[in-house]
């Protein structure tokens, strides 16, 4: 039995050697042909005997050459048996690419402060997903393959003046230069010819040319106009302000109310200071906000447009010529739409353009220096009427926010300003220096609360006002509001003199009656919804 094992062993070690000799034969054999096209001659065991690699093998070492030793005919790397035209230059050692290409080219260059950046877009923020395609398509040059039998008329693969194709230059922050030609496409269409120039040879390269150099440096950009809002502070933007037609359409502000420590935001609300102190949609008013957490477009333009512009008006003839081309103009040299709002101290100021035939408008920037073209969808919110900007609710101040409240009927005669303090369950009412009854107000107030938008009104001319509310805040604020019957079931109201609305008469008829209640001493009846 052990004489059997001894000799399964002994059979065992010798199927091993044939095995590793068969390996090294074979390595030896593929290197040696590599070797063979090659102008360097390849000394795979010049040090050591054939026996003395088996040997190695067999203790563990695999006893080759690292691949970056393998050269090709013009002493080019060989990596998986393809040539690297040049040795990798990674992106932390680009100093410069210049490209030449159809579309005119563009130039990437190493700024002083260590970051790469396209002239004449360095205000920009760029795709870095494809920032990373063109870093590895110009810096790590792994052909395909050499064309064989290589022929001086370099037309043969498109790759004279005449028919070229691109071209272009790296420069490494170690000082080394490239310059690669780039020529036609194969014949199967999948990869190009092209030429590292100064040497005699003619490699393949993949497509990956197409989608990284022979492009339209407006690839790499990105069509942000605007900062980045967080998507959980968007709605603290102030100072929101849009002109149509050379004329103010609507402006909104911003209240924030803050905890104890000064910081942490505790309330916030919206008031519309133009065309009317009216009270703004909150949810719908949210959407054209939110637009602006990231308001970037579907491609650029045009960048760099700094150097059109020669003051704030824009007066060069050159930017105006540019403002006109992407119709930012009406007939009436008028700007269609000019748009701005602040966050966090910071003016963001927008021009942009009537709705083109392609359902886009343009958006120019000059402080990200760019045009870009955005989807009308994304902007629903241009060609609204004022009353999608408005709420439905006339008025929707806080009762503990109201200093005085002044309820006059011009039909009836009767008025009563009263007078509020405290808050809550503490709210005093008084007329006079008499104590009015707090749910009674209380009654009186919530009808107020009531009064709905009915929709746009025809002005009030030759109406009289037949109903009136005057309401203080705390803070000074004073909202005045008027209204007119102009039909049977509604009434024209203004807001601080202005108006473009209707109401119902139904919740004034209903707040005259209960000022009458609280003059007599009557209990003020629920209110009507």
């Amino acid at each position: 039995m052990i004489k059997k094992q001894k000799k399964i062993i002994i059979i065992s070690l010798i199927a091993i050697v044939v095995l590793a000799l068969t390996y090294v034969v074979l390595k030896a054999t593929v290197l040696w042909g590599l070797a063979a096209k090659s102008d360097k001659k390849l000394a795979v065991i010049s040090d050591m005997s054939f026996f003395e690699r088996v040997g190695e093998v067999l203790k563990g070492g695999d006893g080759t050459m690292d691949a970056d030793e393998l050269r090709g005919n013009h002493g080019e790397k060989i990596i998986n048996d393809r040539p690297l035209i040049f040795d990798q230059v990674e992106r932390a050692n680009i100093q410069e690419l210049v490209v030449h290409n159809e579309f005119g080219g563009f130039r990437l260059y190493r700024g002083s402060d260590g970051e790469l950046y396209f002239e004449g877009a360095e205000a920009l923020y760029y795709d870095s997903q494809k920032l990373a395609q063109l870093v590895v398509s110009t810096g790590y040059l792994l052909a395909m393959q050499e064309v064989e039998d290589y022929n001086t008329d370099l037309s043969v693969y498109g790759l004279d003046e005449q028919h070229i194709s691109g071209w272009f230059e790296m420069t490494t922050t170690g000082g080394e230069y490239y310059k690669v030609l780039i020529g036609d496409k194969i014949v199967t269409s999948g990869g190009y010819y092209v030429m590292l120039d100064g040497r005699d040879a003619v490699y393949i390269l993949d497509t990956g040319l197409e989608t990284s150099v022979l492009v339209d440096v407006r690839t790499y950009l990105v069509a942000q106009v605007a900062i980045s809002i967080p998507q959980d502070s968007y709605y603290t933007i102030d100072d929101f302000s849009l002109v149509k037609n050379g004329e103010p359409f609507i402006s909104i502000d911003t209240e924030l109310t803050y905890e104890d420590d000064g910081k942490t935001i505790s309330n916030y609300s919206y008031s519309m200071k133009y065309p009317g102190e009216y009270v703004p949609s909150s949810s719908n008013y949210g959407k054209v906000l939110s637009s602006f957490i990231n308001f970037t477009g579907d491609s650029v333009a045009e960048y760099g447009i700094s150097r059109y512009i020669t003051d704030e008006n824009g007066d060069n003839p050159e930017f105006i010529e540019l403002m006109q081309k992407y119709g930012f103009y009406d007939e009436n040299n008028k700007l269609y739409y000019q748009l701005s709002y602040s966050y966090q101290n910071r003016t963001t100021s927008l021009y942009i353009s009537k709705k083109s035939e392609n359902n886009t408008y343009y958006i120019c920037s000059p402080s990200f220096e760019l045009i870009a073209e955005f989807s009308a969808d994304s902007l629903p919110w241009l060609e609204w009427d004022l009353i999608k900007w408005v709420a439905e609710p006339l008025y929707q101040q806080s009762i503990d926010l109201v200093e005085t409240y002044e309820v006059i009927s011009h039909t009836t005669g009767a008025s009563a300003k009263f007078s509020l303090s405290g808050e809550g369950d503490r709210l005093t009412v008084k007329l006079g220096n008499n104590t009015v009854d707090t749910k009674n107000f209380r009654q009186l107030y919530k009808q107020f609360l009531y009064c709905q938008n009915d929709g746009y009104a025809d002005n009030a001319d030759n109406v009289a006002c037949s109903f009136e509310i005057i309401s203080t805040l705390r803070d000074g604020t004073v909202y005045d509001f008027k209204f007119y019957d102009v039909a049977t079931r509604k009434s024209y109201y203004t807001v601080n003199g202005k108006g473009e609305f209707y109401t119902s008469r139904d919740n004034l008829k209903k707040m005259n009656s209960d000022l009458t209640d609280i003059l007599a001493g009557k209990t003020v009846e629920a209110q009507m919804q």
